[in-house]
């Protein structure tokens, strides 16, 4: 990579030289302003060498992937990130650049690159070397490596459209104030034409990126929205937007409301004013008789200089309260009509027979609003029920977009690999993405390796080991592989399932009638039948639900017919006795799984105080 700025280095010196030596009345200064970095092609070279450095840096290190986690390797981690967004950003896209626009003024005409005499001095691969070298480097670096997309595309566009509108910005204030274009095809320009084609360069250049930028609006994840504009869905869009819509507030009804007041006045005001004037009129009876009972007490208080409020409960409705600290202890004179409900330490509750009648109004006011409502809600239903389905559709498609989201969101933010597919399973330090995410510590990440020869795992261990856990990260890790996810592992390989089988749990079933060994038969017999050569088995506890000489002989026809299927089977068992198969069956490997319990050290005991006989011993 140090070849090319040293072959533009000599390239450019030697067309300084030639042009001081040069008496055309052409100032010296207008060449050694700027020197060579006002020609992007140098900037290109130099770029790219940069990076280049940094991908050999990486190269040494022998990895192409961060560690586990990100954090024990901080220096490695930030060194990635430079070389892949500068790869992203500036170096692939101005190589390209270049390596075109070279080819295209060299096709127009020879002397829009370089005068004669700069053609005449030097050899002609010479340009072609500085100008091209480049971009094939570039692809052979994209082929071989991969390069993660650790900034998002909006940041490589901003990065690039930086670096190519300060560039541009010098060069037109080299030409406009200086009188130096770096480029001959600008000095035969107009300013007119300069700066269209100033324009059309940061199209170029920047097209493929925002080409990019345009696609993700226009992708097979996104139809899954325009699926939303169908006949059907546009039909009940409508039935919701005339008069028949009659909810007032659809997203106040999905928010979680605190407090049974604000649940019944939620419900109270769901359907839309105007929509039933019976409506109406019960709902203004019910905020009336509120507003008087807040008057009553507010009259009271100012009456007998008592610190009244007004409070509701679910069962005794609105009344008056008296709050503070021991209260109960504190001796009020009180009116004999106050009627004492309730007496706690920080509170003492009160109520009045007029406050009772406003309740028992307020009660049938929200009786008939609850009755007037469930009629017009029942009334849309009804509307709707021809077009339900369409509504099952835009619950569908919402959820598949939260999955994307989520997905993507996960697989961006947390190290996930690119899984391959090949014909075998091989992931290393693979971890399962739930317990990653809930856990507050890094759970244990495991290996496994299974292929055509070794395609039958029989895993022991202790209970609370971890077993039952890794057959199902297996599995998901296999799901989000087929569905185009990214694998939470440092290398994830798979090869593709047909089927997946799982065999876990050992309940029975009360509502068939049938036993814990009687699932267990109708499971292993569905699996049996049904599984090919491609499908992944994961057989969790089998033979629990007998004793223990029977469960170890059903176990064992069950994995000899499973073994001749050739399928990927992972078998996890308390049964010792099931390793056997190892020695019998050269596709068969064993693994076992541990606990390590950590005892905390018991805590110092404290120093005694007190007074012993030792204590007067000189």
């Amino acid at each position: 990579m140090g070849l090319y700025p040293r072959g533009y280095h000599w390239e450019a010196n030697d067309q300084l030289l030639i042009r001081l030596n040069r008496t055309n009345g052409i100032p010296p200064g207008e060449y050694t302003l700027g020197w060579k970095f006002k020609y992007l092609t140098f900037w290109n070279l130099l770029i790219n060498a940069f990076v280049f450095a940094l991908c050999l840096t990486s190269d040494c290190l022998k990895s192409n992937y961060l560690p586990q986690n990100p954090l024990e390797d901080n220096w490695s981690k930030s060194l990635f990130q430079m070389r892949d967004t500068l790869f992203h950003a500036l170096a692939f896209p101005l190589g390209t650049f270049v390596f075109l626009m070279f080819f295209l003024l060299l096709t127009i005409r020879k002397g829009l690159v370089a005068d004669e005499i700069t053609h005449k001095r030097n050899p002609w691969f010479l340009g072609h070397l500085t100008h091209t070298i480049v971009l094939p480097l570039l692809l052979s670096e994209a082929l071989i490596t991969y390069h993660k997309k650790w900034s998002t595309l909006v940041m490589d566009i901003t990065i690039l459209l930086s670096v190519v509108l300060w560039y541009t910005l010098w060069m037109l204030y080299l030409g406009a104030v200086h009188d130096l274009w770096p480029y001959r095809v600008l000095r035969v320009m107009g300013w007119p034409l300069r700066l269209a084609l100033t324009l059309i360069s940061i199209l170029i250049i920047s097209w493929p990126k925002t080409r990019r930028f345009n696609d993700l609006f226009a992708n097979k994840g996104l139809e899954l929205i325009r699926n939303l504009c169908c006949d059907d869905y546009k039909t009940v869009e409508m039935e919701l937007k005339n008069q028949y819509y009659c909810l007032s507030s659809a997203a106040a009804l999905l928010k979680y409301t605190k407090g049974a007041l604000n649940m019944r006045l939620e419900k109270c005001h769901a359907i839309k004013k105007g929509l039933n004037h019976l409506l109406d009129i019960a709902r203004q009876t019910y905020s009336e008789n509120v507003d008087d009972i807040s008057y009553i007490v507010d009259q009271y208080s100012s009456e007998y200089s008592l610190p009244l409020r007004v409070i509701y409960t679910s069962g005794r409705g609105f009344h008056m309260q008296i709050v503070g600290k021991d209260v109960h202890k504190m001796e009020f004179s009180y009116p004999r009509h106050f009627l004492r409900i309730n007496a706690s330490k920080t509170a003492i509750a009160f109520t009045t027979r007029e406050i009772v009648e406003k309740n028992n109004r307020i009660k049938s006011a929200v009786e008939e609003i609850y009755l007037m409502s469930d009629a017009i809600i029942s009334e849309l239903i009804a509307r709707l029920r021809a077009n339900i389905g369409c509504l099952y559709n835009v619950s569908e498609v919402l959820s598949k977009i939260d999955l994307v989201f989520a997905l993507a969101f996960q697989c961006s933010v947390a190290n996930y690999v690119r899984p391959v597919f090949s014909g075998d399973l091989a992931v290393k330090q693979g971890r399962h993405p739930i317990l990653e995410k809930i856990l507050s510590t890094k759970p244990v990440a495991n290996d496994i390796l299974m292929c055509e020869d070794n395609n039958f795992m029989v895993i022991t261990g202790p209970n609370m080991s971890g077993k039952s856990t890794f057959l199902k990260q297996v599995a998901i890790h296999q799901v989000m592989a087929q569905i185009g996810s990214y694998i939470p592992a440092e290398f994830a390989s798979f090869r593709i399932c047909d089927k997946l089988f799982s065999r876990i749990g050992n309940n029975d079933e009360i509502e068939t009638n049938s036993s814990t060994f009687m699932v267990e038969m109708r499971d292993v017999s569905h699996i049996l039948h049904n599984c090919t050569q491609n499908s992944l088995i994961i057989i969790d506890e089998l033979g629990r639900g007998t004793s223990v000489e029977e469960g170890v002989g059903f176990c064992f026809a069950i994995c000899e017919q499973l073994l001749q299927t050739k399928a990927l089977t992972l078998f996890a068992t308390h049964f010792t006795e099931m390793t056997k198969l190892e020695d019998f069956y050269y596709n068969v490997s064993n693994y076992g799984w541990n606990r390590t319990v950590v005892i905390p050290p018991p805590p110092p005991e404290p120093e005694s105080d007190s007074y012993t006989d030792d204590d007067d011993i000189d």
